[in-house]
């Protein structure tokens, strides 16, 4: 079974707190210089590989969600084996979407995710295609309706979405090889961590058959 969205909440704070101790851990200003640049050094994988994460999430997600569930599971893990290579994973892809894009939303179970998936575009010189749904503005109206109260309504109750090409994945992973994971070693730490990272948003799949 899946997480409960209290804890994959949760999880993505703890994720979120975990980079802010690497880079703040007081050892860092009374340590040795090495300790302080290897937390450095770990914090931005830790970066890296949820931005990259959240990337593809949107991609895995939109074919789990395009697919018989039937055969869902094993689209998912197939793709997730995929991300050692973006070409691979992209021609996977394609074969089960109508179109070439998906959709993260920002949200408390993928609020760490999205934050540095924005930021890596960002970096990686890509436009940024993020849009408000207003979906949770809609609920707040619908609560204040039921319940008779008044609630002050603004456009940041609406959730957040960015919006995902897959040549957008290809220049990410291009910008991460060229700058950061410039050696094969390097590149497969990398993607084996955001292997990881994805399994982990899929936990249902965990130890199943799958195909």
């Amino acid at each position: 079974a899946g997480y409960s969205s209290v804890e994959a909440t949760r999880l993505e704070e703890l994720r979120a707190l975990h980079v802010q101790w690497l880079e703040n851990d007081p050892s860092n200003i009374t340590g040795r210089k090495a300790q302080m640049e290897e937390h450095v050094r770990k914090a931005q994988v830790f970066r890296d590989v949820a931005g990259l994460t959240g990337i593809l999430y949107a991609f895995v997600t939109r074919v789990r969600n395009e697919t018989d569930s039937s055969s869902a599971e094993r689209e998912v893990k197939k793709l997730i084996e995929k991300v050692d290579e973006p070409y691979h994973f992209i021609y996977d892809a394609a074969g089960s979407l109508r179109s070439g894009d998906a959709k993260l939303w920002r949200r408390p179970s993928t609020h760490f995710i999205y934050d540095q998936a924005k930021a890596l575009l960002s970096e990686a010189c890509i436009e940024v295609r993020e849009e408000n749904t207003g979906w949770g503005k809609w609920i707040r109206w619908q609560v204040a309706r039921i319940f008779g109260c008044a609630i002050v309504i603004s456009r940041e109750s609406g959730e957040s979405a960015l919006k995902f090409y897959f040549d957008d994945l290809v220049k990410v992973y291009d910008h991460l090889f060229k700058t950061r994971y410039t050696t094969e070693k390097d590149r497969r730490y990398l993607t084996y961590q955001v292997k990881l990272s994805l399994y982990a948003r899929f936990p249902e799949y965990l130890g199943g058959e799958g195909g």
